[in-house]
């Protein structure tokens, strides 16, 4: 029987030795057996992460752990849903009806005891509403991921809000130790996604 592996993109099947993905034309970054089996196991697993610092797939691994053993930069610009999806899957969140935003972190202190960061390191993240929690991805100065994530459990947050203010939505997450807060832009040209999950947010959150 012919080997197989999983686009690191779409998650459908193809051959083992294939350089690029016949069904969407991606192209397959996995340089080694180790990385490629991460990334089949990841694609496979239905499971998504249900505590902040773990997930329900049995690894008592923070999400700052994963990220550490993978190059975001394999994973492109951050601003574009495929890769966010392939960066979100390949860290084994493989839900397909989260919410993602590209929004700007201006009220961070209580994040770092919330999301377990250390300093904080990016103020621009893309925003997943997952199942169990918001799954923070860090970009860059080039809008590309850095590696700098974070995850918070619904169970730590007490309000999530989200206001319209001009070409923007604020985003207000609140708990115990203190408030989080966010500017979403309402619009991106050319990432149709921004608007219409910002849209859905408005409708959960207002």
């Amino acid at each position: 029987m012919e080997e197989t592996k999983f686009c690191v993109n779409c998650g459908k099947r193809i051959n083992k030795s294939a350089n690029f993905c016949q069904y969407c034309g991606h192209q397959q970054t996995v340089v080694n057996e180790t990385d490629r089996n991460a990334v089949n196991d990841a694609k496979v697993s239905d499971k998504n992460v249900s505590e902040p610092a773990s997930t329900d797939q049995g690894s008592d691994r923070s999400i700052t752990e994963i990220a550490s053993e993978i190059d975001p930069t394999r994973f492109g610009n951050g601003l574009k849903l495929e890769n966010i999806n392939a960066y979100r899957n390949r860290l084994g969140f493989n839900s397909t009806d989260s919410i993602c935003v590209y929004g700007y972190f201006f009220s961070t202190a209580a994040l770092i005891t919330l999301g377990g960061l250390v300093g904080f390191a990016s103020k621009h993240y893309i925003i997943s509403f997952e199942h169990d929690g918001v799954l923070l991805l860090g970009l860059g100065m080039t809008d590309h991921f850095n590696g700098k994530n974070s995850f918070i459990n619904f169970s730590d947050i007490s309000s999530i809000k989200l206001s319209s203010f001009g070409s923007n939505y604020h985003l207000t997450v609140g708990s115990s130790k203190g408030e989080i807060k966010a500017k979403i832009v309402k619009m991106m040209l050319g990432r149709p996604w921004q608007a219409q999950n910002a849209k859905k947010l408005a409708k959960l959150y207002r």
